[in-house]
């Protein structure tokens, strides 16, 4: 595409926002990019924290708004993508949509926009100012437009074929990886009761993610897994599991996720919290498998388990339907432009 765009977002390994800007650079002839994270020094984060106390305001945020103007000033740009932009002030979209009133603003998030904890005020006043906004959440389309958002358009989740495949693991990787279920994720009160009642119940399940210590009973049933486990490693824990469960997340009212695309992208049999879009999405009991409770959870770990054929016919069937129905993140790029015409 011969335009310019400028993408704004967080820009750390394994991020999502790296891999939708990986997306954008296969579209775009000329891409710029700023990270959100401008401030990394640790006791300059310490005094940010105590600053926004004082002033309501951050050092990176600051930064990030005068970096924002500088670099729009500088270099030729039809678009900006901003991901998730909590930080970015009202002020800062006013004044660069009157000095350069031809360039689209988008505004992408991968959250409920409408859960308090992915707010901030700066995000709530700029709402009305995007030329469009962009959601994996269906129901915040309404939400959106009746606090005064211009145009809105609802996309699913989507997966990063550079990095979500199926991996061939050596005989060393298998030993440090494989499970035959397993979890890849944040703690929540409500996938914590969960799994705690699997273990409880008598299944054996191993849990990669940080913070899951305090959520989860001593039981020799779970194992826990802490750390961060981005992109080649997280994928390749995927293709070691029998059975990757996908948890949604409550305070989200999720209804898919990342991980809905993630996990069959890479070729790993999905066990996913049913959901009309979850059904939407992949074809029960032939692309993924689904359950609506703890006692539904364990009864398909148990079958799955025992029928490792149907499990991988699954399993290829899932990641077919990903590559099919464009579930990946160059499709999804491209449904969003193709609404700034």
């Amino acid at each position: 595409m011969n335009k310019s765009i400028l993408y704004i977002g967080p820009l750390f390994e394994g991020s999502t926002a790296v891999h939708r800007l990986t997306a954008i650079k296969n579209i775009f002839d000329t891409v710029y990019s700023i990270n959100q994270q401008i401030v990394k020094n640790r006791f300059l984060l310490l005094f940010d924290r105590l600053l926004n106390k004082i002033i309501y305001s951050t050092l990176n945020e600051i930064l990030l708004n005068k970096k924002v103007m500088s670099a729009t000033g500088k270099i030729p740009t039809d678009i900006i993508w901003i991901d998730k932009g909590l930080q970015m002030k009202p002020a800062t979209i006013k004044i660069l949509k009157n000095k350069f009133p031809y360039i689209k603003i988008i505004h992408y998030s991968p959250d409920d926009m409408f859960n308090p904890n992915n707010q901030t005020n700066n995000y709530l006043n700029c709402i009305p100012l995007y030329d469009l906004h962009v959601t994996t959440k269906s129901y915040n389309v309404a939400e959106l437009y009746y606090v005064g958002a211009k145009k809105v358009i609802f996309v699913n989740n989507a997966y990063a074929p550079e990095v979500h495949k199926p991996y061939t693991l050596t005989a060393k990787e298998k030993e440090k990886y494989s499970s035959d279920v397993s979890f890849i994720g944040g703690p929540e009160k409500e996938r914590a009761e969960s799994i705690n009642w699997l273990a409880k119940n008598g299944i054996y399940i191993t849990v990669w993610g940080k913070g899951w210590e305090k959520y989860l009973t001593n039981n020799p049933n779970i194992v826990i897994k802490s750390g961060w486990f981005p992109d080649e490693e997280y994928c390749k824990i995927i293709c070691a599991t029998k059975i990757n469960i996908a948890f949604l997340r409550k305070v989200n009212r999720d209804l898919q996720t990342t991980r809905t695309m993630e996990i069959p992208a890479c070729g790993g049999f999905m066990l996913a919290e049913r959901t009309d879009e979850h059904m939407e999405l992949f074809k029960e009991d032939e692309e993924a498998a689904f359950f609506s409770d703890n006692e539904e959870l364990k009864r398909k770990i148990v079958y799955y388990l025992e029928n490792e054929n149907e499990r991988k016919v699954i399993a290829l069937g899932a990641l077919k339907r990903c590559k099919d129905s464009g579930y990946d993140n160059i499709t999804m790029v491209k449904k969003v432009f193709k609404c700034l015409i």
